[in-house]
């Protein structure tokens, strides 16, 4: 989760839901897992934050689009950390605060169609990131 500073950090779900009381609301990348995760939700903190969320603010097009409302709007947004940090360093880290605790673990996978001629390759390359490199 990304937020400019603000004198309390917003450090986990339970610190957003808390900070909507100030005004702030959570912010997903429109299309994304995360608006679905927060959509779908049928109990917990993922429905109550899916009621907080404002149509004309919840749902930046673009992550460059939403780091712009994060320090124009109260808002907070929530993308892979990784996103996050890239995107925040390149605004001027110093702006933005992240938060500490992450939600959901993130991998990266490919997707492609079945029977495809690099899936075999692929699988390989991902494994090995997975495990590391071994020597023969």
């Amino acid at each position: 989760m990304t937020k400019p500073s603000f004198e309390k950090p917003i450090d986990s779900l339970q610190d957003l839901l808390e900070a909507n009381k100030f005004g702030f609301v959570p912010a997903a990348q429109a299309g994304t897992s995360n608006e679905y995760l927060l959509k779908t939700a049928q109990s917990g903190i993922f429905k109550a934050l899916w009621e907080m969320t404002e149509p004309s603010r919840s749902f930046p097009k673009s992550g460059h689009e939403a780091m712009e409302k994060v320090l124009t709007d109260d808002i907070v947004y929530m993308s892979a950390n990784l996103n996050s940090e890239i995107r925040a360093s390149q605004k001027g880290r110093h702006r933005f605060h992240l938060a500490r605790n992450t939600f959901f673990p993130q991998g990266y996978g490919i997707a492609c169609f079945p029977g495809a001629p690099f899936k075999t390759k692929f699988s390989i390359i991902l494994a090995v990131g997975l495990t590391g490199p071994t020597v023969r």
